[in-house]
């Protein structure tokens, strides 16, 4: 199928992108369009203005303060290369091999994964455990949100008429334990499950576990797991501990089905930090 007739437009700057939002009210933002091309040919977007913000300076990697900003125009193979992502965000850098294949690895955008909020995407599962603080700029100025309360549902955000992501800010967990997991019909797939953990040093003695969990609901799922025991608990007791917390909110007769998969990759997610010794 092709798209329904749109206007087009390529703004030199972040206020003519607000302008344009603001002034046409179906009008829909393109970076990297990987999720919204594909919704443009089977009609299931239906813009009447496609704003392209290539041109936009949101490009930009940048450490200051134990925090790691990063522009919404950021690639996802550059999240995959980059060595203060690789050093300071290890649970980021370690789900970017999951998302998709190498075409839309190289032309998809942060920022477009975690406005598009689709409820298994590797970013927002890997940003929200890292405490993820979104950027959005629109026509009454610029605003911070939490990824938390940015996400509310499958494809779902607050971002109001005229809002566009401009970039995250990411606290770095370079001291922390933290792995990621995914269950994927095939390698490229979009997920069934998948899982992020960070287990922070919090001390000598007692390290601090937060888990993220996507495919079980509509939205991932931030848990604080609360302390972990001095000696090192073996991982099938943190995972019962984690899986309390989950809610799985499916038809009745998959319930059993999608927390044993649930299960799986907390499991390996919590294997994946090293932390454990068995």
């Amino acid at each position: 199928m092709k798209p329904a007739s749109f206007d087009y437009a390529r703004p030199v700057d972040l206020d003519e992108a607000i302008e344009l939002l603001r002034s046409v009210e179906e009008s829909r933002i393109i970076a990297g369009g990987q999720s919204l091309v594909p919704m443009l040919n089977l009609r299931l977007a239906r813009p009447d203005l496609l704003v392209d913000i290539g041109d936009l300076a949101l490009g930009e990697i940048r450490e200051s303060g134990g925090y790691v900003t990063i522009g919404a125009g950021v690639t996802h193979a550059r999240l995959g290369s980059d060595p203060l992502v690789a050093n300071l965000l290890p649970v980021v850098h370690a789900c970017i091999g999951h998302i998709g294949h190498e075409p839309i690895r190289r032309r998809g955008t942060i920022g477009g994964s975690l406005a598009h909020a689709e409820p298994t995407a590797e970013l927002v599962t890997t940003c929200l455990v890292a405490g993820a603080t979104v950027l959005v700029a629109g026509p009454h100025g610029q605003r911070r949100v939490a990824l938390d309360d940015l996400v509310v549902g499958p494809f779902m955000t607050t971002l109001e008429a005229g809002e566009l992501v401009v970039a995250v800010e990411l606290q770095s967990h370079e001291h922390a334990w933290t792995g990621f997991a995914e269950v994927a019909r095939r390698r490229g797939d979009f997920a069934i499950a998948a899982a992020a953990c960070s287990i922070e040093p919090n001390g000598v003695s007692r390290p601090r576990l937060s888990m993220v969990i996507a495919g079980a609901a509509g939205r991932a799922q931030l848990i604080d797991a609360g302390e972990l025991d001095a000696v090192r608990r073996v991982h099938r007791d943190v995972v019962a501990l984690v899986m309390e917390s989950v809610v799985v909110d499916v038809l009745a007769d998959e319930v059993a089905f999608k927390r044993a998969i649930v299960e799986s990759v907390v499991g390996d997610a919590l294997m994946a930090t090293g932390w454990f010794d068995g």
